[in-house]
Formats: C-alpha cells, structure tokens, sequence
C-alpha cells in the first residue's frame, strides 16, 4: 500500500500527541451501504495511507457504523488515532433521545464510548443547534464530560455564527475546537464568507464535509448514472446534477488539463483554504479512497485558483 505521508498535510492541537490529518475517513455509510468486511479495509486502508482521523456519528447505521470502528480499534495504537462522534438526531423514538438535552448527550456519549471500543472520544460534536434545549445546559454537560476524560474536546456542525458566538459566552476555557460545516466547490454559501471569517478571528478550525458534493464533483455523473450509486437512494442529487453540469464539466477538462481528475481538483481546492482544518471524504471502497488521496499531490497554485474561480463564479 503507497504511504501518502509525504503528501499528507497535518495539524498539531493541544492536548492531542500527535498531529492529526487533514484528511479525515467518514463512516456514514459502513455497515449499511458499504458491508462490513469492505468498512474494515476502507479504514485498514485510511491508516496505512497516513490518515489518522476518523469521523464518525451515533446515529450512523444506527450504530452499526460505530460498532465496525471499535472492532478496527482493537488492532490499533489508540493513542495515535483522532476519534469524533456527534450528538443530536433521535437515536430512538423517546423526547430524551434527541437533541442536546444532557439526557441525550450523556446517553450517546456512553453508548459511543461502548460501541467504539474505547474510554474517551476525541472531539464530540453538537451534530446541529438545538433550539428547544436551553443552551447553558448543554455547555455544562460538555464541561463535564470534558472533566471526566470523556471527551477531549467538543465541536459543533452546522452552527451558525450566532449559535456560536452565544456558546463562547458561557463556555469558559472549553472552547469549541472545530466547526463542521458542509463545504465544496458547488455549496459555498453555508460558509463564505460569514462563517469562514468568523472561525478565522475566533481561531476554531473549519472541518469540511460533503467535499465532493454527493459525488457530483467526481464527474463521474456527466455521462451516466452509474449503478448502485448514492443517486439511486438519494433521487433529490438528479437536479442538482442537472443544475451543476456545465460547472462540473469544466472543472473536469480543467482538471485533465493538469493530469488529474475532478475529484482531485475539488479536493486540492479545499485543502488550499489555510484556515481548513480538514475535510471529511467517505468511501465504499479501499479503491476510491485511494483515488481520492492522489488530490494532495496535485500542484494547486494562484494561477490554477483563478482559473477554478472564473469558473464557478462566472460573470
């Protein structure tokens, strides 16, 4: 397996050993799109590969996909891996099983603890904000869990700068470390350029997910829909593909221009913004995560960032 080390880009945080990469391995879809057996070799593949970080959530195939990463776990040095979770959508049918209550938060945190093989998490994130719970008693509840060992640090997805800057209030010293927001070249608006400055002047680091648009920005939607794709269980991409087709067609003669691929041109682009802290890139294969890597070596410079800009900002 080729050790992208070289070309891998890394964050040093506090309180974290080792620095974390910026690419993060998602989990969305382990145990239900992808089997178990090909989950085990996506992440078998991510560490060999230098990746260190993994995303995961309680609510990912109903925990299942939590189940099959602890099981990885057990064979790796936890210590040199960087471990998230989120709180917040219904884990069951119950009030207290959804949301940021600190019933809820404390029941996904245990039962993420249980089903990851592990004692602590590295980053919890508030998966959205949640306006029913009063937002003080969601804090406390971070607060301790971060005082027991817990949880390492604590995040938010989706937050908008005002649902943050309402939590910094209160926080203390336990400040959010990262944002987690959807990010690519065809979904801008969630984060330019509010929340992308915002995070920038409150120093908390930007987590990318959705990278590649659903799989639009891999191209691999501008002549067919391929069999057992992600369109065939998420039928709302087909406008979207439809909308995005000239844009995504000249990204990808841009990209073979330079010897790459749409995949990789999206990829580089984000991994060009200097306050990203990382992106999050899912797989159903060892083969596509491997693919997917070769974006960071592509030589991303101004004059290519002009031409990526003119366009998806044409005049």
């Amino acid at each position: 397996m080729r050790n992208w080390l070289r070309n891998l880009q890394y964050r040093s945080v506090h309180r974290i050993a080792n620095p974390i990469s910026r690419i993060a391995i998602g989990t969305w879809f382990f145990g239900d799109r992808v089997a178990k057996n090909d989950a085990l070799d996506c992440l078998a593949c991510a560490v060999d590969s230098g990746i260190n970080h993994i995303d995961t959530a309680d609510v990912y195939a109903r925990g299942e996909a939590q189940s099959i990463v602890g099981e990885f776990l057990k064979s790796q040095s936890r210590s040199s891996l960087f471990v998230s979770s989120k709180c917040y959508f219904p884990t069951g049918g119950a009030q207290h099983e959804r949301g940021l209550s600190r019933e809820h938060i404390l029941a996904s945190v245990n039962e993420s603890l249980r089903r990851l093989n592990t004692d602590y998490l590295d980053i919890l994130y508030c998966h959205r904000f949640d306006v029913e719970t009063p937002l003080e008693e969601t804090i406390q509840v971070l607060n301790e869990l971060t005082d027991q060992g817990k949880i390492r640090y604590w995040g938010t997805s989706m937050w908008k700068p005002s649902n943050i800057s309402a939590a910094l209030e209160i926080c203390g010293s336990n400040r959010p470390l990262f944002e987690q927001s959807l990010y690519n070249l065809l979904e801008r608006q969630v984060v330019e350029p509010v929340l992308y400055n915002f995070l920038l002047r409150e120093k908390i680091g930007l987590v990318a997910w959705s990278p590649l648009c659903g799989g639009i920005l891999s191209g691999k939607y501008l002549n067919h829909i391929p069999a057992n794709s992600r369109v065939t269980y998420m039928p709302q991409l087909l406008d979207q593909i439809e909308r995005t087709r000239t844009i995504v067609d000249r990204l990808n003669v841009l990209a073979h221009q330079i010897g790459y691929e749409a995949n990789h041109l999206s990829l580089a682009w984000l991994l060009n913004k200097p306050h990203l802290a990382g992106l999050v890139i899912g797989c159903s294969s060892k083969e596509q995560l491997v693919s997917n890597l070769h974006a960071v070596e592509l030589p991303y410079t101004d004059s290519l960032d002009e031409k990526v800009s003119q366009i998806i900002t044409p005049d």
